[in-house]
Parts: structure tokens; C-alpha cells; sequence
């Protein structure tokens, strides 16, 4: 029986906000190379969808497609792999949602589960939402977190149900990969930020830019200089008799 698995990297930036699909198509454990997998969202909870893009998998089985969502909200991400003369086909469904922060960052969710009321509280920095999926199974959820919000990610605390939950991290680009599972059912997920990054840590910060920039001007100036001064230095040199 192939197995079709489909997770999604997003960029935290609400500018150019961008969504990279990636997916394996396996058999056996063995990827299916050269074979059309057809991926559409819908955003009316499955009851009608929206063709995204058809991509062919490489030769491990991979394959991978860049999404731009046009606005916030949850989506249904579906993946289908029609078969061929030795497998039958196959297709997967993600939920992905999407919620901003002050118009400038972007806080979303993938997960296997029904995701819903995903909000963030800026008060109490809590991301919250809802899962929901069949019993005798287990849930996961993949989040990205904005790096600016956070100025030490081990403050990060995740609570399903109010109790704490075991969760893993991962520094990608501009943004916190976390992760985390559970046995399904009907949950409550909280995710406390912990407090908020110094004056000293913003600051820091806008200080390697300013290094930079101070450097690169720097740099430019000395090469101008130098440039001017071999110009004179040809003016006043005499012609060779």
C-alpha cells in the first residue's frame, strides 16, 4: 500500500508570506520516482477544492511546491496520487492554518488534526487553538514561530488540556519549528511564548544591523578613496619618454 505524506514550511514573515509543500510518495519504504501528484486547498472545510499545481516526484519520491496564500484562515491542503499498474493511488489531507500578529508576523499551524480558534493573546503571549481527530490514533502538530517574539526558546511552555506536553524545536530561518504529538481526541492546545524579548535583546540586535551597515559604508568609502587617489596619482605621474 503506498503511503503519501505531506507537511508544510512556512515563512513567519506576514510580507511575501510564502508556504513551501514538501511530500514523499513511498511503497514498501522505497520511493516512487516520476509520478504526478496533484495537490489543492480548499478553505470551505472539503466541500469543494481548488487545484493548486501538479508536481512529479524525483527519484527518492520527494517532491516539494511553493504556496502563497492570499489571506489568513484555515485551510485543507490535500495531496492525491492517482496509481498506476502495480499500486493503487492514494491521498492525504493536512490541515493548515494560518493566524497573523500585528500585521507584520505570521504565526501558523500544520497538523493531521481538525484545527480551529487558533488565536494568538498578546497579553499573555499564548498561541491557543483546538484539535480534533478519530480515537486510536495520534496527532501531531508542526508550528512556526516568529524568532522575533522569542528571546529564549527554551521559555516555551506547551499545555494540552492545561497539562504540560513534551514538545521538540528546531531554529529555521526567521521563525521556531516546534513540534509535538498526542493521542487524539478533543484537545486544548496553549502555547505560552514565555516573556517577552529585553530592550537589551532588541537592541542587540539593531545593533549587528548597524555593525553591518557601518562596516559596509565603511568599506565603500575606503574603496572610493582609493579609487580617487589612483586617478591623481596617473595625473601627476609624467609621461614615459
Amino acid at each position: 500500500m503506498p503511503v503519501l505524506a505531506v507537511s508544510c514550511q512556512s515563512s513567519t514573515s506576514y510580507s511575501n508570506f510564502r508556504v513551501d509543500i514538501n511530500g514523499t510518495l513511498t511503497a514498501n519504504g522505497v520511493g516512487l520516482s516520476d509520478s504526478p501528484i496533484l495537490l489543492s486547498y480548499s478553505v470551505t472545510g472539503g466541500s469543494s477544492w481548488n487545484d493548486l499545481t501538479l508536481v512529479n516526484t524525483d527519484n527518492n519520491g520527494n517532491f516539494i511546491a511553493v504556496w502563497m496564500p492570499s489571506v489568513t484562515g484555515n485551510y485543507l491542503l490535500k495531496a492525491v496520487w492517482t496509481g498506476n499498474s502495480n499500486y493503487s493511488g492514494v491521498s492525504t489531507i493536512v490541515n493548515f492554518a494560518v493566524t497573523p500578529f500585528e500585521g507584520q508576523s505570521v504565526f501558523s499551524v500544520t497538523s493531521n488534526s481538525t484545527l480551529s480558534g487558533l488565536s494568538f493573546d498578546s497579553a499573555d503571549r499564548e498561541l491557543s487553538f483546538s484539535v480534533t481527530g478519530p480515537s486510536g490514533t495520534t496527532g501531531y502538530v508542526d508550528l512556526y514561530i516568529p524568532k522575533s517574539l522569542i528571546s529564549d526558546v527554551s521559555d516555551i511552555k506547551v499545555y494540552l488540556d492545561g497539562n504540560p506536553l513534551a514538545y521538540s524545536t528546531e531554529s529555521q530561518g526567521d521563525s521556531w519549528f516546534v513540534s509535538f504529538t498526542y493521542h487524539h481526541s478533543t484537545h486544548e492546545v496553549v502555547i505560552n511564548l514565555g516573556s517577552a524579548p529585553s530592550p537589551t535583546f532588541i537592541q542587540s540586535q539593531l545593533g549587528k544591523l548597524t555593525i553591518f551597515g557601518v562596516t559596509i559604508s565603511a568599506i565603500a568609502i575606503v574603496a572610493v578613496f582609493l579609487a580617487i587617489r589612483r586617478i591623481k596619482n596617473k595625473k601627476l605621474k609624467p609621461n614615459a619618454e
